[in-house]
């Protein structure tokens, strides 16, 4: 009896660590109350008008974006660029620029879409 009620523990532990390996891992797009977090970041950053860090400023001197940006309002700028550069059909430009609006936010960064084309879909609706 003990032999098989210790059978019994080690199939249900097996079968539980079994069903903790595959069951999905939270994604960050999880974390935001249902919506990607991505979505949410960048959607602060359409109304964030406020210091730019100089990692994301070398980012839009890069994208040839710099002076607008910090002589219009900062990441709101940005993310008029983005949107119209999404609607214009530059995916790659649009997530380009909408990417280095997070490059404050290292796990922003890890956990943004690789691909240009859902982010430049997203930000052809604003």
């Amino acid at each position: 009896m003990l032999q098989k009620t210790l059978a019994n523990v080690l199939q249900i532990a097996l079968f539980a660590a079994l069903v903790g390996l595959l069951a999905p891992v939270p994604a960050y797009s999880q974390q935001c109350a249902g919506r990607p977090c991505w979505q949410v970041d960048l959607e602060w950053s359409m109304g964030n008008d406020g210091p730019v860090e100089s990692n994301i400023r070398a980012e839009w001197q890069t994208l040839g974006i710099l002076g607008p940006c910090i002589h219009g309002r900062g990441r709101i700028t940005a993310m008029a660029l983005a949107i119209d550069a999404a609607k214009h059909g530059f995916d790659e430009r649009a997530y380009r620029i909408a990417r280095s609006t997070q490059m404050h936010n290292p796990s922003a960064i890890q956990h943004f879409p690789g691909n240009p084309f859902e982010v430049a879909e997203w930000l052809r609706h604003h």
